[in-house]
């Protein structure tokens, strides 16, 4: 009779052991899923937040549209230098062109007159025949 109350103690100890363990656990899961919950409510207010703040510098700047004429007349004064720029390159290569041009032009000439042609019906000097 003493062994069966042992064993019937050592039984109802384990029981009450597995119910705090399953408990722990229950209350450890529990928690996870509030703590996951409750991070996924932070990041949600977050990016809330996030956006008014975005939504209220874009109606600042609505609201100041002196600053956004003033970008725009700069970046028009921007792309007019851009521009002049290239004309003015453009220029220089046309002119370094045109230089190397009459270089070559001259060249050419003093060569032609260098030759000593002559013509073939009557000839007479520096003349290319036909």
């Amino acid at each position: 009779l003493a062994g069966a109350l042992d064993s019937f103690v050592e039984r109802v100890l384990a029981a009450k052991d597995r119910r705090v363990m399953c408990q722990r656990y229950a209350m450890r899961l529990l928690h996870s899923r509030v703590a996951g919950s409750f991070d996924g409510f932070r990041a949600a207010t977050q990016q809330v937040q996030a956006q008014r703040l975005l939504v209220e510098r874009a109606m600042a700047r609505w609201r100041r549209p002196v600053v956004g004429q003033v970008f725009e007349a700069w970046v028009e004064h921007v792309d007019d230098g851009r521009v002049k720029a290239a004309e003015e390159a453009s220029e220089m290569a046309q002119l370094g062109l045109e230089c190397d041009l009459a270089q070559v032009q001259e060249e050419l000439l003093s060569w032609v007159k260098m030759e000593h042609f002559t013509c073939q019906h009557c000839s007479c000097d520096n003349e290319v025949d036909a």
